[in-house]
């Protein structure tokens, strides 16, 4: 492994028109923490690659270094002290940040990350609900995953897109400055074998103004990443005996609005896309045409709910993460400025069966 990587360190550093920094001198980071003191600091936490006595045939290692200090930038300086080599950043795929920096000092935060000179703006950007950030990088690994490599897989997988805020410090600083509000993957720790802790995707974050304003559960995270245009395929409902299932393809969703005789603007949500089953139980009865029309109203009018309830705990937390107010102003003009957080939500959904897709094997397997 450290022939591969250093390889490609080589040729990234040449094609680059840096330097030349020996890669074995190097510390390769492949996911950070930042934890902030209510005294005021910073501190930083990067989780490196062991290289010395790597192998192909055995996982990767890694190992973390800790440093505080009143600024980021002193930090790396005193993490390049304790790692004995020069800082790395150009492997680096996920940085978790704790609730106290995502409240305190998120803007410094995104505007380092933006700065920094070979940290890409690809980096995943999530707020962890543990005691602190650190937490989550001292994870078990998932296989031979770094823990860093396994949280960006782990937000790519929940349904955080590449429109998601949450995909990347681009996305997230696009959604703020856009529409003042993101959506970021809450990082959390879930025991395997009731010993080993590994860390997961457990919802989402709701960002306001650049600062932390809330906390939403998984379910409604996943609702609202329908709603600001996540393209990915979306488990909805499984039968009672979990021999088949549904899942969405190719949602879009539409906004309509108008004035009610009350002088309320009501807001319309259209969900439009396909639905395919996505397993089959052989030991089970196929589900005839009729049976397969009622499963799709039926989970239709759940979805529907679902996503009015996300709205409505979005708002609790002062966000419009749908961007309502931008998407209102051209149909019922500058009173839904004023009315858009306050505003009645209608929910239609409109699923259509593209494909059965039966496959001849349980999903409990």
């Amino acid at each position: 492994m450290r022939r591969l990587v250093a390889g490609a360190l080589a040729t990234a550093l040449l094609l680059g028109g840096c330097d030349y920094v020996d890669p074995d001198r190097m510390a390769i980071i492949t996911g950070a923490a930042i934890d902030w003191s209510r005294s005021g600091g910073y501190e930083l936490t990067i989780e490196i690659v062991k290289t010395e006595g790597s192998s192909l045939d055995e996982p990767i290692e890694t190992q973390t270094f800790t440093a505080a200090a009143p600024s980021l930038d002193l930090a790396e300086q005193q993490l390049k002290v304790l790692c004995g080599a020069a800082l790395y950043w150009g492997h680096a795929q996920s940085l978790v940040l704790s609730e106290d920096a995502a409240k305190s000092v998120f803007a410094p935060i995104v505007d380092w990350v933006m700065r920094a000179g070979d940290l890409r703006l690809t980096v995943v950007i999530g707020v962890s609900d543990a005691a602190d950030a650190k937490a989550i990088l001292a994870a078990e690994h998932s296989g031979s995953y770094a823990v860093g490599s396994a949280l960006a897989a782990a937000v790519r997988s929940s349904g955080f897109s590449a429109r998601g805020a949450g995909s990347s410090a681009h996305r997230t600083v696009e959604a703020i400055e856009g529409s003042g509000a993101a959506l970021l993957p809450v990082f959390s720790l879930a025991k395997q074998d009731e010993e080993r802790e590994y860390a997961v995707v457990d919802g989402g974050a709701v960002m306001v103004g650049g600062s932390l304003a809330g906390f939403v559960n998984d379910r409604r995270a996943r609702d609202l990443l329908l709603l600001i245009g996540s393209s990915d395929s979306y488990e909805l409902v499984r039968s009672d005996s979990g021999a088949y299932g549904l899942e969405l393809e190719g949602l879009d969703s539409r906004i309509s609005a108008e004035i009610s005789d009350e002088g309320d603007a009501v807001v319309g949500f259209s969900l439009i896309g396909g639905c395919e089953i996505k397993y089959y139980d052989a030991d089970s009865a196929r589900p005839d045409d009729e049976e397969l029309r009622a499963m799709l109203d039926s989970a239709a009018e759940l979805l529907a709910v679902r996503v009015a309830d996300a709205i409505d705990a979005a708002r609790k937390l002062g966000a419009d993460v749908v961007d309502m107010t931008s998407a209102l102003k051209p149909l019922v003009g500058d009173a839904a400025t004023a009315t858009a957080l306050g505003c009645k939500v209608k929910v239609e959904v409109n699923i259509e069966l593209a494909d059965t897709g039966l496959i001849a094997r349980s999903p409990l397997e």
